[in-house]
């Protein structure tokens, strides 16, 4: 379980480092639809809106938690995509 939440965590900041490259325009290569579905999980995150209020202990962030999977699972093959560009940015490699 500590390794599935972990590689979870890494790809949520994967996600998040692509919205932030997209919208500098440093990255260009995201399809509409996944860059669109990445901008609404974040949104949903911080928004008071829930389906169950994350004030009801533990419970409350289960909506929060299969969000955030189905959203990383939908946009897996462009985040693993921007994984590499952003390797060979980060390695010097063009």
């Amino acid at each position: 379980m500590k390794n599935f939440l972990l590689e979870m965590w890494q790809e949520f900041k994967l996600a998040i480092l692509l919205i932030i490259d997209c919208t500098r325009g440093t990255y260009h290569e995201v399809p509409l639809d996944t860059y669109a579905s990445l901008l609404i999980m974040i949104v949903y995150l911080l928004s008071s809106i829930d389906v169950i209020p994350d004030i009801i202990p533990i419970v409350g962030y289960i909506d929060d938690f299969f969000m955030i999977k189905f959203v990383l699972f939908f946009a897996k093959n462009d985040l693993e995509k921007y994984s590499l560009w952003r390797n060979k940015q980060e390695s010097g490699v063009v």
